[in-house]
């Protein structure tokens, strides 16, 4: 292994992390909503997601690329279904915590931390194959001491971007002083993460 895999692995973290897509959406919302931190301990589930699939891509190759690839439509079926469900989650609950607040007064929302991100992004299909086919032009399947190293570069690259979503929603939280927004916010990303799952389906 060189120098330049462990860069090329952590250059590939920050362009896979650097699309705003669901998890991103998520790690904004909470820091939007409940701040720094808690957007900060989403960032690090979602990077630990992107080191673990990392790890296993690394160490088998192109063996997880193939084994994906054939089970490309029920894997990115069951992704979409669970943002669907999620985003839909996330509307109700912030729809019914807008009627709440028209008699027992506002609270701020849910915080999906450091495991809902994980989970969320364990199943997006779309970093899956991504990384599997980077790791079969990169490494060599088998070389646990390479696959670590890489992976641990492929989730610094991660780590980076998704932290710098959790320091930027949480810069905003203080000029969102109208609920009504903060609430706007909430149903516009709950809208954002289903349409990416309907997208799946397409």
């Amino acid at each position: 292994m060189t120098s330049e895999s462990f860069l090329q692995s952590i250059a590939f973290g920050l362009a896979l992390s650097i699309a705003v897509g669901p998890i991103a959406l998520i790690i904004i919302n909470n820091g939007v909503n409940h701040g720094f931190f808690p957007a900060l301990r989403s960032a690090a589930g979602a990077a630990l997601a992107d080191l673990t699939f990392a790890l296993t891509a690394f160490l088998s190759g192109q063996a997880a690329l193939t084994l994906l690839a054939d089970r490309q439509d029920a894997v990115r079926g069951s992704a979409s279904l669970a943002l669907i469900a999620f985003g839909l989650w996330t509307a109700w609950s912030t729809a019914a915590r807008m009627r709440r607040a028209q008699t027992d007064g506002w609270s701020r929302p849910t915080c999906y931390g450091f495991r809902a991100t994980y989970i969320l992004t364990i199943v997006n299909p779309l970093t899956v194959l991504t990384i599997s086919a980077f790791a079969a032009q990169v490494t060599r399947s088998g070389d646990v001491a390479e696959s670590l190293v890489l992976a641990l570069g492929l989730s610094i690259g991660s780590l980076f971007v998704q932290a710098g979503y959790a320091a930027f929603s949480s810069l905003l939280r203080p000029l969102l002083t109208d609920r009504r927004l903060v609430d706007g916010l909430n149903l516009a990303s709950a809208a954002g993460i289903t349409l990416f799952g309907v997208l799946g389906f397409l």
